[in-house]
């Protein structure tokens, strides 16, 4: 790999992910699973090989959509790339982050010239993908929204991700938001551990299901909903909705208490296809992966009476039941419960 790419961007990139509910990847693109793996696991970290498990299965469609632009059906969103998704229209430092990698594909590869934009396909892009009031990934999947440049474009990125050069590029930005975000969670349990009134300090210390989820709690929500957790941890009461009180059950945080929140929120309340239903999908996902490394989950008395009793009832109601893929979706909810 030849490139010479600003870590500044790379960085600023690591602590912005977004969800991707109903994802797939842009007609025509058919790229590789992530190649990477190597690498994630040289970091020797069971808490960063899980988290990374877990960007695979609830970001990029396990690693399938690593290397393409991809489609949400999230309003908010946009095309997105990598495995943790960075968003071209949410995300200020994803445009110029992608633009290096187009640069050093063009200068590196042998037939990078052929794939480099041309002005209008460029302006095509920037137009419709590049900045916060660009259509959402679902609109941008009807053809009449799109234009010739703005296909052929896209198809060149595609094309230009899939290189050794894209690939590398992209697995080297995928260690270094792991890296970041294992600071971050060192930060904040070591945080918690000393000004926690509820002693999340310790539930983080035990549980690398809880530290999965507080991470991907960050990446899945944002604005005011994403500094609520935090505080929760703290001990403080929050109101993710004005009729809805949550706080910690007992005198220790506990993991469902974390669920509980999420549940709470506007889309974890919410009865389409990216509400309630995906915000349980990714804890499905974190239950499972925090199980392989070895955690029994749930661990508490507090958390097997959440799980058999109030989150069962979620997961049978119609709100939930009526967008699972299969009964294979509901069975494997059905196995959080336990």
């Amino acid at each position: 790999m030849t490139a010479n790419f600003s870590l500044a961007v790379f960085f600023a990139l690591a602590f912005v992910a977004r969800p991707l509910a109903a994802a797939k990847a842009w007609p025509e693109c058919e790229a590789p699973p992530f190649s990477g793996n190597d690498q994630v696991k040289a970091l020797n970290s069971t808490f960063i090989t899980a988290y990374h498990k877990l960007m695979l299965e609830n970001e990029s469609r396990e690693g399938r959509i690593a290397y393409c632009l991809s489609l949400s059906s999230m309003d908010k969103s946009g095309l997105s790339f990598g495995v943790s998704q960075f968003d071209l229209r949410t995300n200020p430092a994803a445009w110029p982050a992608l633009r290096i990698i187009l640069t050093a594909v063009e200068k590196s590869e042998p037939y990078g010239s052929a794939l480099k934009l041309t002005p209008l396909e460029n302006k095509a892009v920037e137009l419709k993908l590049a900045f916060p009031d660009a259509p959402n990934g679902n609109t941008l999947i009807d053809p009449s929204k799109r234009s010739v440049e703005l296909d052929s474009a896209i198809r060149k990125i595609n094309d230009s991700l899939k290189t050794p050069t894209g690939m590398n590029l992209i697995n080297d930005l995928t260690i270094r938001h792991l890296k970041s975000i294992g600071t971050i969670d060192e930060n904040l349990r070591n945080q918690l551990s000393t000004k926690s009134k509820v002693f999340a300090g310790k539930l983080l210390n035990t549980s690398i299901a809880s530290r999965l989820y507080i991470q991907d709690y960050s990446n899945l929500f944002d604005g005011i909903n994403d500094t609520m957790l935090p505080l929760l941890l703290n001990g403080q009461a929050q109101y993710p909705k004005s009729n809805t009180r949550i706080s910690i059950t007992s005198d220790r945080a506990n993991f469902s208490d974390m669920i509980r929140l999420a549940l709470g929120t506007d889309q974890g309340k919410k009865c389409q296809v990216d509400g309630r239903s995906e915000v349980l999908r990714r804890i499905k996902n974190v239950v499972v992966i925090a199980r392989e490394s070895g955690e029994t989950i749930p661990q508490t008395a507090i958390d097997r009476k959440y799980f058999s009793g109030e989150l069962r009832k979620i997961i049978d109601s119609p709100c939930v039941s009526k967008h699972r893929g299969s009964p294979d979706d509901h069975a494997a909810l059905l196995t959080t419960s336990d």
